[in-house]
């Protein structure tokens, strides 16, 4: 019998300017890039990994403690400023 997949992380929704959604680590969302906020707690989820987008926002959420997005907007993520030079 195939094993099912553990859950992912549990992640904290926030909602900032110029209707910037994030995702992050940090209940308090105190990691989130200053710059795009006020920062706006919308609730809690579990990521699953069901399809691709929530499998590269995992990723994303796991190297560098948030990730940013502007929904149905693009399929383009936000990557934070310091993971450019890497």
């Amino acid at each position: 019998m195939p094993r099912a997949k553990a859950s992912g992380p549990t992640v904290w929704c926030f909602v900032g300017a110029a209707d910037l959604w994030a995702i992050t680590l940090q209940e308090d969302g105190g990691n989130l890039p200053p710059d795009h906020g006020p920062w706006r707690y919308l609730r809690s989820v579990r990521l699953e990994g069901r399809d691709p987008d929530e499998r590269e926002a995992e990723l994303l959420v796991t190297a560098y403690g948030y990730c940013c997005f502007q929904p149905f907007a693009s399929n383009e993520p936000f990557i934070p400023p310091a993971a450019h030079g890497r």
